[in-house]
């Protein structure tokens, strides 16, 4: 378990229920797992349950919940539940391009003479620090997906889609890459279109894709790449006609 702001989080369960992750305060408990993490705890023993280590942390006024499984890592961002809901509020967390590899940063201290977290290893001894000014893990690149909600467009065509983001690239190797792609069933995903994140210095460029197809019933999209360099999204907006 984990402190956050005067409230405990942790991973257990009733007598009469399958595990879950609970938030405590105040003598008080709320279940706080989505529907699709109650489905991969079931998957564990009670054994492997009990050996999940949970950390907290609180990085530019956004608190993170941090579970360490057996072979997977899981976010929970309580500052994105209260507004958005408990299905808005996790994530997977990994570290490779190719697979699901669980993340590797774990042990989170926070060192009040940097003022920045030190992290540990789960693969071998190394030391590293938390910092949100670089996106590679150990010096190492690792992929992220993003997937959208479902849109209903019944006979839609999708003229374009545009994500804000905070554009321009700062670093020094231009590799940031965006790969998109849709369903129209949820299972498969179609041909992925590349996309530029930006160039470096140019705070100008919009992130647009334009004539995506036609929508049968729903569609949803997925971004992924694998880049040295940070990249934001936030509002998602597409023109259908």
């Amino acid at each position: 378990m984990a402190l956050m702001s005067g409230k405990w989080y942790l991973v257990g369960r009733h007598q009469e229920s399958a595990p879950s992750v609970y938030m405590y305060a105040s003598g008080s408990n709320k279940k706080v797992a989505s529907r699709e993490i109650e489905k991969i705890l079931k998957a564990y023993t009670e054994d492997q349950l009990q050996e999940i280590v949970v950390d907290a942390i609180v990085q530019d006024d956004i608190q993170m919940i941090i579970f360490h499984l057996p072979d997977m890592t899981l976010l929970f961002n309580p500052t994105i539940a209260g507004v958005g809901g408990i299905n808005s509020a996790w994530s997977i967390l990994k570290t490779d391009t190719v697979g699901d590899k669980p993340y590797r940063a774990k042990d989170f201290v926070q060192d009040p003479r940097i003022n920045k977290w030190i992290v540990g290893d789960r693969l071998d001894g190394t030391l590293g620090v938390f910092d949100d000014s670089a996106s590679t893990h150990y010096g190492q690149i690792a992929e992220w997906i993003l997937f959208t909600p479902f849109v209903k467009g019944s006979t839609l065509s999708i003229n374009e889609i545009e994500i804000e983001t905070i554009p321009g690239i700062v670093g020094d190797v231009e590799d940031a890459g965006v790969f998109v792609s849709t369903t129209q069933d949820g299972r498969q995903y179609g041909f992925e279109y590349v996309m530029s994140y930006g160039d470096r210095y140019d705070y100008n460029q919009r992130f647009i894709a334009r004539c995506l197809g036609q929508i049968r019933n729903w569609i949803g999209f997925k971004f992924r790449g694998a880049s040295r360099n940070r990249m934001a999204f936030g509002l998602f907006n597409m023109d259908v006609s």
